[in-house]
């Protein structure tokens, strides 16, 4: 494989925060912390929009209860809306709208444009994890109860600890929508400055997964049970291992003969059937694919 090209690929810029975490700048091994990367996203990626889902659906239906109207979103970041804009007014700055009334705007726009329905079904379905964790932002808090909170967290978060904040909620959200943007934008999932060694990085994974799992169980149990018995957590917890990781960079590596191959894969395919253990799939000396099941 000619690493070089890689390099050329994906940018020599982007490739460099892995090798700090692999602690040395030979290609093939930063290469290799790059894939194991894209790897674990793909496992924490359904974990992701399982909470997104989950947490949108329990938004709407508590506010829409609560507010009165199917299209509440709108309602509510209007009057937070006006809120700013009169401040702003008095300070002498010039009128905007807020970041959540922008992404309402453009949301039903790019809707238009597309021909769609503009529904709150669609409005709902096409707006990002950042508008449902702006949300949890004091501004939408109302002593006089015509906004959301605090009256509706013990709604939206049924199981979760009595009298968790609102403040928690928005940190705790903000960090997995952090998480989710790293993702998007192809960057380290453990991209943060807590992090400097690969078991850094691998507490740190296993903490935002617990992270959004937890979120996922304070609205519903059931779904947390379900995401929890999934093969891409299974395959989260194989991959999110230093053993894995070295797999992935060439640490280790020994060739087998076509015979030992064959008697490994025999046991692999045992363990599968009565342990549910993972594959490892490798090319050339170096980890193709995790399978598990």
């Amino acid at each position: 494989m000619n690493f070089s090209d890689l390099e050329k690929y994906i940018s020599a810029e982007r490739l460099s925060t892995y090798s700090t975490l692999v602690g040395c700048t030979d290609l093939d091994k930063t290469i290799g912390a790059y894939y194991w990367n894209k790897a674990l996203g793909g496992t924490v990626y359904t974990f992701l929009q399982c909470l997104e889902v989950t947490l949108r659906n329990s938004l709407h239906v508590e506010s829409w209860a609560k507010i009165g109207k199917e299209t509440w979103y709108e309602t509510v970041c209007k009057v937070v809306g006006n809120r700013a804009r009169a401040k702003q007014t008095k300070a002498g700055k010039k009128r905007k709208y807020t970041v959540n009334e922008t992404k309402i705007y453009n949301t039903i726009e790019k809707l238009k444009r597309e021909g769609k329905v503009v529904s709150s079904a669609n409005v709902i379905s096409s707006l990002t994890l950042g508008f449902w964790v702006n949300l949890f932002q004091g501004d939408y808090a109302s002593s006089t109860q015509t906004l959301l909170w605090p009256e509706l967290l013990p709604k939206v978060f049924p199981n979760a600890p009595k009298g968790i904040s609102l403040a928690t909620c928005f940190s705790e959200l903000k960090d997995i929508n952090l998480l989710r943007n790293r993702f998007s934008h192809h960057e380290p999932l453990w991209k943060s400055g807590s992090v400097l060694t690969i078991d850094d990085a691998i507490a740190f994974l296993d903490s935002e997964v617990e992270k959004i799992f937890r979120y996922v169980g304070h609205i519903n149990s059931d779904r947390e049970k379900m995401l929890r018995q999934s093969a891409a957590f299974k395959e989260f917890k194989i991959l999110n291992t230093r053993q894995t990781f070295d797999l992935f960079i060439g640490n280790g590596n020994k060739s087998l003969t076509a015979q030992q191959f064959k008697a490994d894969l025999n046991l692999y395919l045992k363990q599968v059937c009565v342990e549910q253990q993972v594959i490892y799939v490798k090319r050339n000396n170096a980890l193709a694919r995790i399978s598990c099941y």
